[in-house]
């Protein structure tokens, strides 16, 4: 049996509407309603906040949730130190021969929570392997900003912890991965 092009005609008509209908009343199912009754679900979308943390949509009109406010921050409070870049040689002697002495490093540097769950700032070593930089009073740990099984990989094998006014002093230590 053959389908004139009248009834074809027809079908893609009708096709058309119940696509168009379908869209509509999935629409009208993801527009944020202020019915209590019916809460709206939200995009899992996720916003980056200033302090590295991140928060989701929210709310009737699943606007983003507000970012945590760290409150002021204390610019005369901080980390400084040198990162150091080791071992050089792949037999290194105890004391170390002056050419395989771990040497000053530049590279890139994020300094995190304690516990290494969240980024605060980021910071880079300059050629003498020197870096500063400010964070509030607290409890952090320094980590290298590429991904953890690249080498050369550094990091702070304790918690550095930030006094209440002037600058901790520390050394990180990136490994080569030579042995």
């Amino acid at each position: 049996m053959m389908i004139s092009s009248a009834h074809k005609l027809l079908l893609a008509v009708v096709a058309v509407g119940l696509l168009a209908a379908g869209v509509v009343i999935g629409f009208k199912k993801a527009t944020p309603s202020n019915d209590p009754d019916h809460p709206t679900a939200c995009t899992q979308e996720a916003k980056l906040c200033p302090d590295g943390s991140y928060v989701g949509r929210t709310g009737p009109k699943c606007e983003f949730a507000p970012c945590p406010n760290p409150g002021p921050t204390n610019t005369s409070t901080g980390i400084s130190g040198k990162v150091l870049l080791g071992p050089t040689c792949p037999v290194v002697k105890d004391p170390p021969e002056e050419e395989c002495a771990d040497k000053p490093f530049a590279t890139s540097l994020v300094v995190t929570t304690a516990d290494g769950a969240r980024v605060i700032a980021q910071v880079s070593s300059d050629a003498r392997g020197v870096f500063t930089v400010n964070v509030p009073p607290g409890d952090y740990a320094i980590r290298s900003a590429a991904v953890a099984n690249v080498l050369p990989y550094c990091g702070s094998s304790e918690t550095i912890s930030v006094p209440a006014q002037g600058f901790v002093e520390t050394t990180v230590h990136c490994d080569t991965g030579i042995r």
